[in-house]
C-alpha cells in the first residue's frame, strides 16, 4: 500500500513539474513598462506597434476609458497562444488629445 502512494506522489510529481516546465513563459513575472495608446478595441498599443489585449485588474478597467489617450503603463506580459495580455499595475497619461469644433 505505501509503495503505491510513493508511486503515485512521484507520478503527481512529474507530471505538475513537466505542465510548469512547459508552461513557465506564460507566467513570466517580468515587469515591464510601455508607451502607447488604447484602441477602440480596448486594446493597448505601444508605441513600437505591438497590440496586447488589456487584463482585467483594476488599473487596466479604468484604462479602457482612456481611449486615444497616449499612456505609459507598467505591468507583467502574458503570451497565451500567442495573444499577447498585459496585466497592467498602474499607468499614467502622458498627453490628452483634444477636439476643437470650429463654430
Amino acid at each position: 500500500m505505501k509503495r503505491n502512494f510513493l508511486r503515485i506522489a512521484a507520478l503527481v510529481g512529474t507530471i505538475t513539474s513537466f505542465i510548469l516546465f512547459f508552461c513557465q513563459p506564460a507566467f513570466s513575472q517580468d515587469t515591464v513598462t510601455l508607451s502607447g495608446t488604447v484602441n477602440s478595441e480596448f486594446q493597448f498599443v505601444s508605441d513600437d506597434g505591438d497590440t496586447y489585449e488589456i487584463g482585467e485588474t483594476v488599473a487596466g478597467e479604468s484604462l479602457t476609458e482612456l481611449e486615444s489617450e497616449r499612456v505609459e503603463v507598467t505591468g507583467t506580459i502574458l503570451d497565451m497562444d500567442g495573444i499577447l495580455t498585459i496585466m497592467i499595475s498602474k499607468y499614467q497619461v502622458i498627453s490628452t488629445t483634444t477636439s476643437s469644433t470650429d463654430g
